[in-house]
């Protein structure tokens, strides 16, 4: 299981790198709907949140190493004020009581997570037609769950041929 995790985690952080440079190279940001792009770029960051929540989880060096540098950085941004790292961070090393708040945190973001994404397709592809670049009302002589399938499968294809350029 542990395994299953770490790939899965693996192939969506890459997924998600190349849906977002594919939709930058396509120039999909011009003539589109900007909740879409509002939905996926808050769902990209709530994604390295929650990344960021699963090392610290390791608790080994990296786990510690990571909550350090985090901390620091929050009390940089905060000025240096006094001990404001102790909102989040208690110290700045892993304890028990950290592991269990970024535990809890990393179990409710991923959650948040899949919510985003639900909403992301739900406003990039509810009205969008497979036979045009442009996004048009779904005819109601169709299922309406047939949308699912054309996107995946035009994403599929272009996300093949845009990483197939890549690596060329």
């Amino acid at each position: 299981m542990y395994k299953l995790h770490v790939v899965g985690v693996d192939t969506i952080f890459v997924f998600s790198y190349l849906h977002l440079l594919k939709k930058i190279f396509i120039k999909n940001f011009v003539e589109t709907d900007l909740d879409g792009w509002f939905t996926g770029a808050y769902a990209f960051l709530i994604f390295h949140l929650v990344v960021f929540l699963g090392i610290t989880l390791s608790t080994n060096h990296l786990g510690d190493v990571t909550v350090t540098i985090l901390a620091n950085m929050f009390w940089s941004i905060l000025l240096r004020w006094h001990k404001s790292y102790s909102i989040f961070f208690s110290n700045k090393h892993l304890n028990v009581d950290q592991l269990v708040r970024f535990m809890i945190a990393h179990y409710l973001a991923a959650y948040y997570y899949t919510y985003l994404l639900q909403l992301h397709v739900m406003y990039i592809h509810e009205s969008w037609d497979s036979e045009s670049a442009h996004s048009t009302q779904q005819d109601s002589t169709t299922p309406k769950f047939s949308w699912v399938w054309d996107a995946l499968k035009k994403e599929a294809s272009t996300m093949f041929l845009f990483y197939t350029i890549l690596i060329t």
